[in-house]
């Protein structure tokens, strides 16, 4: 059986305190609180009207909805106006999301023909988003807004005849 003698009891009791002040303590972090990201569409991409050339030609509109037109291709302002594609993104703030996509995107034409779609235009929360990576900033009951545009390949009047296109673009918004 060992004994302190009460000389030496300040002196363990000290080193007990020290140990427990300076030692390092630690716990588990809490889990990180859930995320649900939700994905709206708000508005859908349109190139409004435009004509082209028998030899075809490109047309880009950015993320503000503004077209510049490539050789061979003159624009119109008749019709529907030029709108960017929107989707509002619904994350907590501090999320990383990636925009991952499959482009060029066929569009089919009512004259029988197609026209090949590239997104190249991306901007969120006022930011351009490069790599195509943003962060929320906004809280989760408001829309991290996420614009859209893109460049229009037309081929030649055979292969891209007039007419309206439509198509189905897909978007996948990962959580990072």
């Amino acid at each position: 059986m060992m004994t302190i003698s009460p000389k030496h009891t300040g002196f363990f009791l000290f080193m007990i305190l020290a140990l427990i002040i300076s030692g390092d303590l630690s716990a588990q972090e809490n889990p990180p609180i859930p995320t649900n990201v939700e994905v709206n569409p708000v508005n859908v991409m349109n190139f409004g009207s435009f004509l082209v050339n028998a030899d075809g030609g490109t047309l880009s509109m950015d993320y503000n909805s503004i077209r510049t037109p490539g050789a061979g291709v003159m624009l119109m302002n008749s019709g529907e106006p030029a709108a960017a594609a929107i989707f509002d993104v619904y994350a907590n703030p501090g999320t990383i999301l990636r925009v991952s996509h499959s482009s060029p995107f066929m569009l089919s034409g009512t004259g029988g023909g197609t026209i090949t779609l590239n997104l190249d235009s991306f901007l969120a929360n006022g930011e351009e988003i490069l790599d195509g990576f943003f962060i929320t900033t906004e809280n989760a009951e408001i829309p991290n807004t996420v614009f859209i545009g893109g460049t229009l390949t037309m081929g030649q009047s055979e292969a891209s005849p007039p007419g309206r296109y439509s198509g189905t673009i897909t978007l996948t918004f990962i959580q990072e």
